[in-house]
């Protein structure tokens, strides 16, 4: 049967972490390989805080996905065409910036999935399927299940609307920005805030992670798995040895121990 790959979404099912590298100067196809031969699960393609374009963003996605590394695209803003342009082009997924309600995130689903599940438009063969020719049923509901649907929570009132968030079919993954949850908080840069830690610790179901702008807590919605973005590393080798695998052979893997409460 086909099946699409996704290394993220197979890495949270199992209740594993997915190690990924935020790209805002990059604009070579070259990185896939690059993120690849580095171990990366996932490329974080940041639109949002840069001047990618979207033709560039897409061929970037393309070559990511080529190359085994899931492309996840962060788009700057809500438009349904901001997101589907590049999940046609071939990202895996999409991290939607400042999502405060579940109304929002059901639209956002919604642009997002093919019908029966939402109102996404079909514009013929499809590049998670190498564009070879599928039956249409086939087709959309592989590529609706492949397509994983990131939010992010960045005020008070996404925090205080996390489960409800957390509960809306489609939404895949909750994404703490810390850099904007304090502004709106009054406390730029107070990652370690005791009115941040406790909800972003409660939000994100896990104490494992390192509360800085290069590292954010990601939730499952399953409750039962996270993933960890870093935009810091550029290689394994390059990480500390707290959180380097201790297997030598092929890429490194983050895991979490629960007796040391850090990410390793």
């Amino acid at each position: 049967m086909t099946q699409i790959a996704n290394t993220v979404r197979e890495r949270l099912a199992a209740g594993q972490l997915a190690l990924g590298m935020a790209l805002r100067q990059a604009r070579t196809v070259d990185i896939g390989r690059v993120l690849a031969a580095c171990g990366f699960d996932f490329a974080f393609i940041d639109m949002e805080h840069n001047t990618m374009g979207v033709d560039t963003a897409a061929q970037i996605a393309l070559a990511c996905h080529d190359a085994g590394v899931t492309p996840l695209v962060r788009v700057p803003g809500y438009e349904h065409y901001l997101a589907t342009r590049l999940l046609d082009a071939g990202a895996m997924g999409i991290v939607f910036p400042h999502v405060d309600t579940p109304e929002h995130a059901r639209q956002l689903v919604r642009n997002c999935k093919y019908p029966p599940v939402g109102h996404r438009s079909l514009g013929g063969p499809m590049a998670q399927l190498g564009f070879r020719p599928h039956p249409r049923a086939e087709s959309t509901a592989l590529v609706n299940t492949a397509t994983l649907v990131v939010t992010m929570l960045e005020t008070p009132k996404a925090i205080d609307n996390a489960d409800l968030i957390a509960a809306v079919p489609g939404v895949d993954v909750l994404l703490i920005g810390t850099n904007d949850l304090t502004l709106e908080m009054g406390i730029p840069g107070k990652y370690d805030d005791p009115g941040v830690m406790p909800p972003a610790s409660d939000t994100a179901s896990t104490r494992g992670w390192e509360g800085s702008t290069t590292t954010r807590p990601w939730r499952n919605t399953s409750r039962s798995a996270r993933a960890s973005s870093s935009a810091a590393a550029t290689s394994p080798s390059s990480w500390p040895a707290a959180r380097r695998a201790p297997s030598s052979s092929g890429p490194s893997r983050c895991r979490k121990d629960p007796s040391l409460d850090i990410v390793k």
